[in-house]
């Protein structure tokens, strides 16, 4: 089964990403064969009551994120139906929770000359989605 499809969600989902003030680079990495590129949610820049946190506090949080947005998906992925069923556990525009430790940590720059983390990882990694990240994340 190769994924060709996207979230019925994906618009919904892009615009919600474009509130997290998060940008989703034009040249990413192609994830291939069984594996899922996945951008973490962006920590927040400053508290609720307005204090600006350190970039150090933002690395903390950006390497201990479990809600990410799936940009691509390689062309293997749960396509064994006797271990994943007949449906994919999420598609491209979906919001997952995976783990904070898995899969590979790449970097990718932006149309803008940021660096964005980006990871790569497993399809049975995958431990759920959701429509509201927000509910995640403590800090929001």
């Amino acid at each position: 089964m190769e994924i060709k499809e996207v979230s019925p969600n994906k618009k919904r989902n892009l615009a919600m990403f474009k509130n997290y003030d998060m940008e989703l680079p034009s040249k990413v990495p192609q994830a291939t064969g069984y594996r899922i590129l996945l951008l973490p949610l962006k920590p927040k820049e400053k508290t609720s009551g307005g204090i600006l946190l350190p970039e150090q506090s933002q690395d903390v949080a950006l390497d201990s994120m479990m809600c990410f947005y799936v940009v691509s998906m390689g062309s293997a992925c749960y396509c064994d139906t006797a271990k994943y069923g007949p449906e994919p556990w999420c598609l491209p525009g979906d919001w997952v929770i995976s783990s904070k430790h898995g899969g590979v940590r790449t970097m990718v720059k932006t149309d803008s000359g940021l660096w964005l983390q980006m990871r790569i990882i497993n399809d049975d990694e995958i431990f759920g989605t959701t429509d509201d990240p927000e509910v995640l994340v403590k800090q929001r």
